[in-house]
């Protein structure tokens, strides 16, 4: 299984710069696709919004514009102690924004919120024992931090289905080859090198694995080697979209949105350096055995999704 065989790290100081700068890289995604969300909820429960896993505040900068126009407050949350620095130096002016450092999993608040935000959070808690009963410990907590009728947002990884279906990724640059299996030693992961010769004009070169061990070399495979013994031990793609809602449902949350998509960053970084294939064994009947498209070999198949974006209510009291 991916990652397993590492042990708990710390980043040193450059690692950390170097993740707290990476977290930019896809805040456009993240406000555009939580802002709208965030602000609908806001207009049927007012309410003060709680930042989980707040960072190097990215999101909680948004999401006080929002705390701003209907007057309540952002309170970002990190344990981290590194990162409650950057933040307390990054809202010290603003008066809607509250820092707190704490644990995410047994935050007890003086006050309940309207909204929880909760951004590439899940993953790390799963990743830490690698035991979903984690994670539901940690979304009853944040069941009893909402208000009546409050919401949970969550953006985060999403494992691809059927995960154990076996694909062949084709780098498009030799250094990306040769990246991608020190990786996935690194990492313990079962692989094997495929040579196409169907075509004898344009030899390829693929690294068959599990979609599921695809998916999670797919959206690493950019980390930086400094940070590789935290960040590649965590399992990214830990829940389909059907296990994340029939999990919130089972605490007692209502999913009212629940989509997966290609993050537009990955999507275009992908185009450039590798494609996806499934081996296909030949046509299926007759009719398609005249079709060149049907002869046994490596058919592309399109990227799958990286992310979800879930929104789930609290119950409202009679």
């Amino acid at each position: 299984m991916w990652g397993e065989i590492m042990e708990k790290e710390e980043r040193n100081e450059k690692g950390f710069e170097i993740y707290v700068e990476s977290m930019a890289k896809s805040a456009d995604d993240k406000t555009g696709r939580i802002i709208p969300i965030l602000r609908r909820a806001l207009e049927n429960q007012k309410g003060d919004i709680l930042d989980m896993g707040a960072g190097g505040g990215e999101l909680t900068q948004a999401l006080l514009l929002v705390a701003k126009e209907f007057d309540v407050k952002v309170f970002a949350l990190d344990r981290d102690p590194r990162m409650i620095k950057i933040l307390k130096e990054k809202f010290k002016k603003e008066k809607k924004a509250k820092i707190l450092k704490a644990d995410i999993e047994n935050f007890k608040p003086k006050k309940k919120f309207a909204a929880v935000v909760c951004c590439s959070i899940m993953h790390e808690i799963f990743s830490e024992e690698k035991n979903i009963e984690d994670v539901k410990s940690t979304l009853r907590n944040i069941y009893n931090c909402l208000l009546p009728g409050g919401i949970i947002i969550i953006r985060d990884g999403v494992k691809p289905t059927p995960e154990n279906d076996m694909v062949l990724l084709q780098p498009l640059k030799k250094e990306l080859l040769e990246r991608f299996q020190k990786i996935l030693n690194f990492t313990g992961t079962q692989w094997t090198k495929i040579q196409d010769c169907h075509n004898l004009n344009r030899i390829r070169v693929f690294l068959a694995i599990s979609k599921e061990n695809a998916y999670e070399l797919a959206v690493k495979y950019q980390y930086p080697e400094i940070n590789w013994p935290i960040e590649l031990k965590e399992k990214f793609g830990f829940w389909t979209k059907e296990e994340a809602k029939s999990i919130l449902e089972e605490i007692g949350f209502e999913v009212v949105k629940l989509e997966s998509y290609l993050l537009p960053y990955f999507a275009q970084m992908f185009a450039k350096d590798f494609k996806i294939f499934k081996w296909q064994d030949g046509p299926a009947c007759v009719a398609e055995a005249t079709s060149a498209r049907r002869r046994p070999g490596a058919v592309e198949i399109p990227y799958f999704d990286t992310h979800l974006i879930i929104a789930a209510q609290k119950e409202k009291r009679g």
